[in-house]
């Protein structure tokens, strides 16, 4: 008896219990029903009520954007909302936030607008010039607010779900109206692509933004009107780096005049200014740009005479073969790898490249760093300008049982001095690769320069 009491007692409260949960998810499920309702009232959508066998769900146009909606309550509350922008969104643009799964489709794909803060928040995907003409600083803004929500850009739609039910309508009209607006963002509403990216690369705050919407231009509308228009802009830009892209775009003159000033403005990163000496090199520079390489070549900067050096000998400049020795016999030659073994194999290769045989002994000396990229590039020059002189100390180079890449330079170089000296005061030039010394010739025989390979008998 005892025992069917306690039954009865234990069956009750269970009932209570169930009964309460079932009147709590009643409850919220009526409430999540209202707020839709209430939503696409305020959004003039179209509110179709639950039904046996069918959720609440809210369906219309909002800008132009077919939007949908659903409050579930199958397996689990949650509510899902989806604003369609088929045919105006590219379908394969995928934005989401850095932490979430979208994951695999994105997981070594991530375009980078330039603006750090969005680019460690949120992940791109998608065409570089779509992506960069859309995403304009509010258009960044609103798709970080969505992102934080949980929303995301797939199969040319902006999506949001949340689990658990939505009872405030203010909330759902919000989220709804961010989503349109995002939407309206990616497709980039009446302006073209090269439009949007000239009008970001000239108004965004950020100049990293600034820079890679330039960048897009160039490389997929170069001779749009608005690259036209935004080149010009960016060439008064505040930041040095976008004059600096501006500057590879824009005419001759225009682009030399950017570069020039850049080269020698000392509160510009050295970088860029570096950058701006090297984009200053070519077949025939003009006087200005060889002066601006001979005020680098006296910088206390490395990285400025570093850029100025190659820049001469890519310009082939060879006015300024004279200041290039002059910083050949400040150079330190010492072992190891940093800037001073960079810059001497750079003046090496340059005098080599500007052909004035007054550099010689210049290069005589280069050979003796140990510096292997160093003493490479001095044979290289020597091959190209050496004398007589030049070949008694290339031949212990030449010389191996396995020829490496200096010895193979070394034979090379030899032979490029024989081919351009030819007769040499009435004798000819023959080198002989001994085991005894002084195996160079200036009278054989033969009349011809050769290389012969010592036989051990």
């Amino acid at each position: 008896m005892v025992l069917a009491v306690v039954a009865v007692g234990v069956g009750a409260l269970l009932c209570v219990y169930l009964w309460g949960g079932w009147a709590e998810r009643a409850r919220i499920q009526q409430a999540a029903d209202e707020a839709l309702s209430r939503a696409a009232h305020t959004l003039g959508l179209r509110f179709v009520p639950r039904s046996l066998g069918s959720d609440p769900s809210i369906a219309g146009k909002l800008d132009g954007f077919e939007v949908s909606g659903i409050a579930s309550s199958g397996d689990g509350i949650y509510t899902r909302l989806l604003v369609a922008a088929e045919l105006r969104i590219p379908g394969s643009i995928v934005v989401g936030s850095k932490g979430s799964w979208l994951g695999l489709t994105t997981l070594f794909s991530d375009e980078q607008t330039g603006d750090p803060a969005f680019d460690a928040l949120v992940r791109v995907q998608g065409p570089e010039e779509w992506v960069r003409a859309s995403l304009g600083e509010e258009a960044r803004a609103r798709l970080v607010a969505l992102v934080d929500r949980g929303g995301l850009v797939r199969d040319a739609g902006v999506r949001f779900e949340r689990a658990g039910a939505i009872t405030e309508a203010a909330t759902i009209v919000e989220t709804v109206r961010a989503m349109v607006g995002v939407a309206r963002d990616l497709a980039l509403g009446a302006d073209s692509v090269s439009v949007a990216l000239a009008k970001n690369a000239q108004h965004d705050s950020m100049a990293g933004v600034r820079l890679r919407n330039l960048q897009a231009l160039a490389k997929h509308a170069r001779t749009s009107a608005a690259a036209r228009w935004a080149v010009a802009a960016a060439l008064r830009d505040q930041d040095a780096g976008v004059r600096l892209a501006a500057a590879a775009l824009a005419s001759v003159e225009d682009g030399t005049g950017t570069l020039l000033d850049l080269a020698a403005d000392p509160t510009v990163e050295v970088e860029v200014r570096a950058q701006a000496l090297r984009s200053l090199s070519s077949d025939r520079p003009d006087t200005r740009a060889i002066g601006a390489f001979a005020a680098a070549l006296e910088s206390s900067e490395a990285e400025l005479q570093l850029a100025a050096v190659r820049a001469i000998g890519a310009s082939r400049a060879s006015t300024l073969a004279g200041r290039v020795l002059t910083l050949a016999a400040r150079l330190e030659i010492t072992p190891g790898f940093g800037a001073d073994e960079t810059l001497s194999a750079a003046v090496a290769e340059t005098l080599g490249l500007l052909g004035d045989a007054i550099a010689e002994p210049a290069l005589l000396q280069l050979l003796a760093c140990q510096s292997a990229a160093v003493r490479c590039q001095a044979v290289i020059a020597l091959g190209r300008i050496g004398t007589v002189r030049a070949v008694e100390p290339l031949l212990p180079l030449s010389k191996g049982l396995i020829a490496g890449h200096l010895e193979t330079l070394a034979r090379e170089a030899i032979r490029g001095i024989q081919g351009r000296l030819g007769d040499v005061e009435g004798g000819r030039l023959s080198v002989v690769d001994s085991p005894e010394p002084g195996g160079l010739s200036l009278a054989a025989p033969d009349g011809a320069l050769s290389l012969v390979q010592s036989r051990k008998p």
